[in-house]
């Protein structure tokens, strides 16, 4: 484990009093909106702006532009590092950030304050920041900013990771949609579409066949491989691939099979795409699941329950049309 000076640990400290801080204004100044309309508001037939960026608020410190120091958590004798990717903290990113806190999860944000973002480039972020963990053993874990939530703590997590995919050094999210092959015309062109999909990706034990890489987690020596392959991919694929899910997709298909996998079952990372309401089960806290002592949440009111797979997924991921 790395060792921290007293000031650092405390700049972290701050940094998430003031992150949370800011989050809880957040709602309350959208709730401000919805109840009241300003003159200027009347004047423009009742035309109101939704207040939806906390950086619009003046009380955010400058200095919180520039946290990005990676610091990490202990967790069942690992060396955990949460990252997120958030270059404006709205809403839906704090949903993401309030609920990792219940859980106990504190998240690395990355990304803050920049003014143009592509999803092509999370790939030179997220291989920034496994570079500045010098650990090769320690265990990073991504989600996306915006509409994901965290349902169980960090244990669990971590548990799940290194005793259900023992196999494996990196496990990623699985969903239903096969993006960008079948989806982007640039890729279609070049790969063929559906029967790319249907050939090349390995067989899957659920509907969950094909990769998203809104949620993955992973060991930072295999991370730092699968990302500078796919650095090294030549730009014209990479046009192609439109994505960073494209280009993490291309690189796990043609050359790190072997040591990456996809969470088929959801048991980390559950992708909503294509499920149905009735496949989600909440059990209340008066009706724990017994058998499944992962499933216990911190400060959990309730639990989530997929029902095909009979199981309780760590992540909740909305994405695509999935959103709840």
């Amino acid at each position: 484990m790395p060792q921290f000076s007293p000031f650092r640990l405390l700049k972290f400290v701050v940094v998430m009093f003031v992150l949370a801080n800011v989050c809880l204004l957040v709602f309350i100044f959208k709730l401000r909106s919805i109840s009241s309309v300003s003159e200027e508001n009347e004047i423009n037939d009742g035309q109101q702006e939704p207040f939806e960026e906390v950086s619009q608020l003046p009380f955010l410190p400058t200095s919180f532009k520039s946290f990005t120091e990676m610091v990490p958590m202990n967790v069942l004798g690992e060396e955990f590092y949460p990252i997120t990717i958030a270059t404006k903290l709205n809403e839906n990113a704090c949903k993401l950030l309030y609920s990792a806190l219940r859980n106990g999860i504190n998240f690395n944000i990355l990304g803050y304050g920049m003014e143009k973002f592509t999803l092509s480039q999370k790939i030179d972020i997220i291989f920034e920041a496994l570079e500045k963990v010098k650990n090769p053993n320690a265990i990073l874990m991504f989600l996306d900013a915006y509409d994901v939530v965290v349902l169980q703590h960090a244990e669990a997590i971590i548990s799940k990771f290194v005793n259900h995919f023992s196999n494996y050094s990196i496990v990623f999210n699985a969903e239903m949609n096969c993006h960008p092959f079948g989806v982007v015309e640039s890729a279609i062109k070049r790969w063929g579409g559906n029967s790319f999909c249907q050939k090349e990706y390995p067989s899957s034990p659920t509907r969950f066949k094909y990769l998203n890489s809104g949620g993955f987690i992973g060991r930072q020596s295999a991370l730092l491989d699968l990302y500078k392959k796919i650095l090294a991919l030549p730009q014209d694929i990479k046009d192609d691939l439109f994505d960073d899910q494209g280009m993490t997709a291309y690189v796990w298909l043609t050359q790190a099979r072997d040591y990456l996998t996809l969470d088929y079952k959801g048991d980390l990372f559950l992708s909503l795409l294509e499920v149905q309401t009735h496949e989600i089960l909440v059990r209340g806290s008066y009706n724990p699941p017994v058998h499944e002592e992962e499933a216990k949440a911190t400060h959990a009111d309730f639990w989530l329950e997929f029902v095909p797979h009979s199981n309780y997924p760590a992540v909740l991921h909305g994405n695509g049309w999935g959103k709840w």
